[in-house]
Formats: structure tokens, sequence, C-alpha cells
């Protein structure tokens, strides 16, 4: 995932397992990344969380035959998704 600003100039590059990473929403604290992909848990999309100060992922929503979309953060403890 790239972050950009207005211009298209690319200001940070963020590297996640996925090939596929849609959808990032910071949480409020701006340390972490939440987005959605369709790869690793063998469902059709879901919820992944990012690091920034670590660069590590991991599942936060991964339900079997269900997708999983847009996350929002909230807080830094709780966020909302569609599925």
């Amino acid at each position: 995932m790239k972050k950009k600003d207005t211009l298209g100039s690319i200001l940070h590059s963020f590297t996640v397992p996925q090939s596929e990473a849609t959808m990032p929403y910071y949480i409020s604290n701006d340390n972490e990344l939440l987005y959605s992909s369709n790869e690793v848990t063998g469902t059709p999309a879901d919820i992944f969380m990012l690091s920034l100060t670590t660069n590590k992922t991991q599942s936060f929503v991964a339900l079997f035959g269900v997708e999983e979309y847009y996350p929002i953060g909230i807080d830094d403890t709780s966020f909302l998704f569609t599925r």
C-alpha cells in the first residue's frame, strides 16, 4: 500500500503479506492501519491490522464464507466494518 499526497507523490510505502490490500483506514492513534484483503485465511475477504511501528500484520476478522469490508476505526480498541 502507498500513502500519497494530493499531488500524487508517494509519502510512504506500507508492506503487507497479501498481494491485495484495499480500503485502508487509520485507527485513531495513527500507529495502526486497518485494511481488507482476500488472502491468507482462504475466505473471500477479511479485515487485517498493520502496526506501523513494528510492520507486523494480524488478522482481526476472518469468518469462513463471509466477506468483511470497509473497516473504520472508532478509537484505539474498536472498529466498525460491513459484512
